[in-house]
């Protein structure tokens, strides 16, 4: 919403944020497959895959654009400063478990 509003003058925020947002979205659709028992393990590993790949690639590839990039600073200023302090290392973290614990599970089933 920043971005948008034109509080945060780096582009960051919509190579980050609209990728990150979409992916949000679809965990409701994931979700809704789960219910109904329409996706198995291996959908599941990719999913995750695919959710850590959209915050570690445009993250670090071309972390030194970003940080060379004037708008950048916002990143460091509270509440902002939580994202990658806290709630990212989470969700990758939460991404690789999952993705690790369909893999096993179906390994196991085999």
């Amino acid at each position: 919403m920043k971005g948008i509003r034109g509080e945060v003058t780096s582009s960051y925020v919509f190579w980050i944020g609209i990728p990150d947002f979409l992916f949000g979205v679809s965990a409701l659709v994931v979700g809704w497959l789960l219910l109904r028992k329409a996706v198995g393990p291996r959908f599941l590993i990719g999913w995750n895959l695919v959710g850590f790949a959209l915050i570690i690639v445009p993250t670090f590839v071309p972390m030194n654009y970003w940080m060379n990039d004037p708008g950048f600073t916002f990143i460091f200023e509270l509440p902002m400063v939580l994202a990658p302090g806290i709630v990212i290392p989470i969700f990758i973290s939460l991404n690789l478990l999952h993705a690790w614990g369909m893999f096993v599970t179906e390994k196991n089933q085999k």
